[in-house]
């Protein structure tokens, strides 16, 4: 949705959320990024714990990391491509990619892309290795009637064990369908729209959302979705997991 005025935008940020619409994205070139651009929608400049951005890449574009302390997920929204790391495997859209610390890689587009990253830095686990990378595609991935609900399904993309101490997951819902209840949790969540449109609660304010919306949600900002129009509506969210809010607990 285009706004009728260039000082208009859907966009809001707050001390404990954040919605960021198209219209207010900006397009950066980072360093070790070629024939492609970045747009950061969360980083700690705001007060989250992790980054999302996602990147755009021309046909033949690449962006080539080394990890060091960070871990990474990538999930491929649009267009082909190669990821290279100890091995070389071929993206397509919804394929996804976990690497873990240390991990040197690089993402080479075949033809024009975008490609949503969440990136944080892991938080090791005492007598627990670390995680293992996962290469995989989401429909590979089980749908879940979340709590038993089917006009909410659930995919969970990455394991659960404690190894992991973050997770991205895809929630699809049935127009009208909607969370099951306002939560309210010490883990913060990065969001982004795939499909569809729908109301986002966040705190006392409530959002119209719709694809290519980016959400922010604070540790403990109150937060409920209800799906609206005629196609199901679909996003894929970030969490942190399996680490107690206390360091030592």
């Amino acid at each position: 949705m285009t706004p009728l005025h260039t000082a208009l935008t859907r966009s809001r940020i707050t001390s404990d959320h954040a919605l960021i619409t198209p219209e207010s994205h900006v397009q950066l070139s980072p360093p070790g990024w070629e024939k492609a651009s970045v747009v950061y929608f969360i980083s700690p400049q705001m007060g989250a714990n992790f980054t999302m951005f996602m990147g755009t890449f021309e046909a033949g574009g690449s962006v080539k990391r080394n990890l060091g302390d960070n871990e990474i997920l990538g999930y491929v929204l649009e267009g082909e491509g190669d990821l290279a790391t100890s091995q070389n495997s071929s993206l397509k859209e919804g394929s996804f990619f976990f690497l873990p610390p240390a991990t040197e890689f690089t993402v080479k587009a075949k033809q024009q892309s975008r490609v949503l990253f969440f990136e944080k830095m892991y938080e090791p686990l005492a007598g627990v290795n670390p995680p293992l990378a996962i290469i995989s595609h989401e429909s590979k991935i089980t749908k879940e009637p979340f709590l038993g609900d089917p006009g909410a399904l659930l995919q969970v993309l990455m394991p659960m064990s404690a190894d992991f101490d973050m997770g991205v997951n895809i929630f699809e819902f049935a127009p009208g369908g909607t969370l099951p209840n306002v939560e309210n949790h010490y883990m913060e969540h990065g969001l982004y729209v795939l499909q569809g449109q729908g109301v986002y609660r966040l705190s006392e304010s409530w959002y119209p959302v719709h694809k290519d919306d980016a959400i922010w949600m604070a540790p403990y900002c109150l937060q409920w979705f209800v799906a609206s129009g005629k196609q199901s509506t679909k996003y894929i969210y970030y969490k942190d997991m399996n680490r107690p809010p206390l360091t030592g607990s």
